[in-house]
C-alpha cells in the first residue's frame, strides 16, 4: 500500500496548515501578537490541539516541537508549562 501525502490547506494560496504521511503529522501553530508573553505561549499551545484533534491525534503524540522566540530571555516560561 502507498503511502500518501496528506495536505490541509492555509489561509495563503500554496501552504499547508498540517501535512501527513505515514502517520506523522506536521502542524504548524502561530497567534497574533499577545502583549503578555505567559498568555501568548499559553494560548500558541492550546491552538496546536484543535488541528491534532482534526487528525485524530494528541499532543501527547509530540515527536518535536520547534518554537522561535524573539527574545531568548523568555525562554524561562516554558519551565513552568
Amino acid at each position: 500500500m502507498e503511502n500518501k501525502i496528506k495536505r490541509w490547506n492555509a489561509s495563503v494560496p500554496g501552504r499547508s496548515r498540517m501535512v501527513s504521511h505515514d502517520n506523522i503529522i506536521w502542524v504548524v501553530s502561530t497567534v497574533a501578537k499577545i502583549p503578555d508573553f505567559d498568555k501568548e505561549v499559553e494560548a500558541c499551545l492550546y491552538q496546536l490541539e484543535k488541528p491534532l484533534e482534526e487528525t485524530g491525534s494528541h499532543k501527547t503524540h509530540i515527536l518535536s516541537l520547534q518554537i522561535i522566540l524573539s527574545r531568548i530571555e523568555s525562554r524561562g516560561v516554558f519551565y513552568n508549562l
